[in-house]
């Protein structure tokens, strides 16, 4: 039971510190993903059948993707992201399961996100007046900055699909004040050149 205790405060801590492991590429937040996502169903099965039985049209959209990938020309391919997706949802549920339970800091994961944008802004905004981030990273063109993402050029994405995240947190957490954070968020997100994230 103790051992338990500690895994959940592990994955708790690693699911907080998940925009930071982003930061460093997809190898790190796959990995916490995978792994929560084992622990839970091997730990806390029953409750996660029970998710199951409420919310039963993922499964069904879950099922309805692999047998898609079945009837697709590469099948190997497509298989291997349609699988995954229900990982997802399971790292969904043990997220839920978090939070529930009053296991999840939410002011620390709001102070890791203020911070995290914090960089990102100011990283975004010295590669496209300097060419490269602080970290020596070349931008691709003037046209598309991707700060510490490199090649990988998802900033305006990141910054788009994870803000909302930050705005509740801080109404929840009543930070009024970091809303300021908006205006630099969108300037950066324009930075990145992605069109459908504008």
């Amino acid at each position: 039971k103790l051992q338990n205790i500690n895994t959940i405060k592990i994955m708790s801590l690693a699911t907080i510190l998940m925009p930071i492991l982003i930061l460093s590429g997809p190898l790190l937040p796959d990995i916490v993903v995978t792994l929560a996502s084992i622990f839970y169903l091997k730990r806390f099965g029953k409750k996660f059948i029970e998710l199951i039985k409420i919310y039963w049209l993922i499964i069904i959209f879950w099922l309805i993707c692999i047998t898609s990938s079945v009837l697709s020309e590469d099948i190997f391919y497509s298989l291997k992201s349609s699988a995954f997706y229900l990982r997802f949802f399971i790292y969904s549920s043990f997220i839920y399961f978090l939070l529930k339970e009053k296991l999840l800091n939410l002011s620390l994961l709001f102070f890791i996100l203020f911070f995290v944008y914090i960089f990102l802004v100011i990283d975004s905004h010295f590669q496209y007046i300097f060419g490269n981030n602080i970290f020596g990273i070349e931008a691709s063109s003037k046209l598309r900055i991707s700060s510490i993402f490199g090649s990988e050029l998802i900033l305006g994405s990141f910054l788009l699909k994870s803000f909302p995240l930050f705005l509740v947190l801080a109404i929840y957490k009543k930070k009024y004040n970091f809303i300021f954070l908006l205006p630099l968020i969108y300037s950066s997100i324009i930075l990145s050149g992605e069109r459908s994230t504008i």
